[in-house]
């Protein structure tokens, strides 16, 4: 089979797919319908005359001949990239594909550390191909040991023997009590820490590692799954959660939320810019030093 265009996106529709556990995930990273995706499937399984995946109720499962697509299809585009790469660097350039995976509220960081190193990358990379995902932290680990995400910045509280840890940057985070909740109402010293510890709470399911041994609550009856869905609980006034201290102070200022007891349940989250533990070249060792430039010139 003699390779196209066309044939190349629809590889990278393959992949993307496969890579994300089946159309419906792959449908917000990709930005397409499932449909399109179903249709970009079948016309890639008509080109190569196999077929790829199996689709019903036991959901997205790659065929033998699909694990050995998939397989080849991973080589050939890094190879591209590696051809990519080492043609431009013979021009002083930089180009390829960063897949950069970072958690969420990065951006409102009062040091505002992420955006900068990301701004100072797409300007001296403008031919890079930029892939930037948003997911949890243990997935986004697991994703860099995979080889499927290049650069990651994210909290942790565990180090991973097979990843580099840079520290970046340390995110306050404490407990808040929305208007019309009773611990909303009490001041700190006249709360006891039995009544703070079985309050109705709302857990944040995609940062739960990062609470471990900052405060033991025995009343978790939600969970959201966004920093969003978690204040958006909290504002009801029928529940208490974690959140940064940033992202809360729109919502403290206007009288909507009260941070409680900050000398027990506030803590610093630690932010780390991750990487394999070998050596950075490309694109990757590109952002590195656009990061390692923003730290130089805050320390100026």
């Amino acid at each position: 089979m003699k390779l196209h265009d066309v044939d190349l996106r629809l590889l990278q529709i393959f992949v993307e797919i496969v890579e994300s556990g089946g159309f419906t995930p792959a449908r917000v990273r990709l930005n397409l319908e499932i449909s399109t995706l179903s249709v970009h499937m079948k016309h890639l399984e008509t080109r190569l005359g196999l077929t790829l995946a199996r689709r019903g109720r036991a959901g997205f499962q790659l065929t033998p001949q699909g694990e050995a697509v998939f397989a080849a299809t991973k080589k050939l585009l890094e190879a591209i990239d590696i051809f990519e790469t080492e043609t431009a660097s013979l021009k002083g350039e930089t180009v390829g594909t960063l897949v950069l995976g970072a958690s969420e509220n990065l951006i409102f960081e009062e040091e505002a550390a992420f955006q900068h190193a990301l701004t100072r990358f797409v300007a001296a990379c403008p031919e890079v191909r930029l892939t930037f995902v948003i997911d949890t932290p243990e997935v986004l680990e697991r994703r860099l040991i995979e080889g499927t995400v290049d650069v990651a910045v994210c909290p942790s509280r565990r180090h991973i023997d097979t990843l580099v840890y840079r520290e970046a940057f340390r995110q306050p985070t404490g407990m808040y009590a929305g208007r019309g909740n009773e611990l909303f109402e009490t001041d700190d010293d006249r709360l006891p820490m039995d009544l703070l510890r079985t309050t109705r709470l709302v857990r944040n399911g995609s940062a739960a590692m990062l609470y471990d041994g900052a405060l033991t609550t025995d009343n978790d009856v939600a969970v959201a799954y966004n920093t969003e869905a978690v204040a958006a609980l909290i504002r009801t006034g029928n529940y208490i959660g974690w959140l940064p201290v940033h992202y809360a102070r729109r919502w403290v200022e206007r009288g909507e939320l009260r941070l409680i007891k900050p000398a027990v349940t506030v803590y610093e989250a630690h932010y780390f810019v991750i990487t394999r533990n070998d050596r950075p070249t490309g694109v990757r060792a590109a952002f590195l030093a656009a990061w390692d430039g923003v730290q130089d010139s805050s320390v100026d």
